[in-house]
């Protein structure tokens, strides 16, 4: 509570100088590697079990839409974006023996696969500045998230399901994941609220089309408690969808002041 009460001691000076709130939604996908320590976990499919090693390696795949509150003083500016997040992502897992569905195939590209939807607020501050005629800003922030669905699975590299995690599952069950000891996967199974710090440099091709390169530290709460490697790597390409007649030379003015 403190902390979201600093937030906004700290926002509500720039919205007295507020040149502008931007009328509109935006719509962002993205995709990109995460990268986290190294681990082990078990699970049992078709009556076997089996241990695998997690290089600590996933493929990130999402997409925002939000609603983005611009504001500020000439090319500094502060952007406030309540939106809703939908994020897979697959962590690579190397088995200790070859895995045989029911049928007799061996399954390959095995990986924990996690869906999520969760509702976010963006609050990132980024100063404009231009290198020749390309606008640019760098970009320093984070996203407070809230985790409101997810599906936790184990797939193949067809996207075939093998094992559904069920907090209800027990041992003893014929098809279950067994999450041991494993810091990362155990953090993937109960996270609902986190911080993720954002760091990143932003290309305006147009006032509404924009090209973003960067690095997140997700769930930064996990990565102090237990002193572990997180970092997520990945570029996205967002546009924002207007509900004003505003002109491109109008947005594009202030950042030239």
């Amino acid at each position: 509570m403190r902390k979201f009460i600093g937030i906004l001691i700290v926002l509500l000076p720039l919205t007295v100088f507020s040149q502008k709130m931007v009328n509109g939604f935006g719509v962002e996908v993205f995709l990109g590697r995460s990268y986290t320590s190294p681990d082990i976990m078990k699970f049992n499919y078709s009556g076997n079990t089996y241990q695998c090693s997690m290089s600590g390696v996933s493929d990130v795949f999402g997409g925002t839409v939000y609603f983005p509150f611009d504001m500020g003083i000439k090319r500094n500016r502060v952007t406030i974006a309540p939106g809703l997040e939908y994020r897979s992502c697959m962590l690579n897992m190397d088995p200790n023996k070859d895995i045989v569905g029911s049928d007799g195939t061996v399954k390959e590209g095995i990986g924990l696969k996690l869906i999520s939807y969760t509702p976010l607020v963006q609050v990132l501050y980024r100063p404009h500045f231009y290198l020749g005629p390309i606008h640019m800003s760098f970009t320093v922030g984070a996203n407070f998230k809230y985790i409101a669905y997810k599906t936790l699975e184990i797939c193949d590299k067809e996207n075939a399901t093998l094992v559904a995690y069920n907090k209800l599952s027990i041992a003893g069950e014929e098809d279950y994941i067994d999450f041991g000891d494993n810091v990362a996967a155990q953090r993937l199974r109960d996270l609902k609220f986190h911080i993720d710090p954002r760091l990143g440099f932003d290309f305006y091709i147009q006032n509404s089309f924009m090209i973003s390169l960067f690095a997140i530290v997700p769930d930064v709460q996990s990565v102090v408690s237990t002193k572990s490697v997180k970092l997520e790597l990945g570029a996205g390409v967002t546009y924002l969808i207007r509900t004003n007649k505003i002109t491109e030379a109008k947005i594009l003015q202030q950042y030239k002041k």
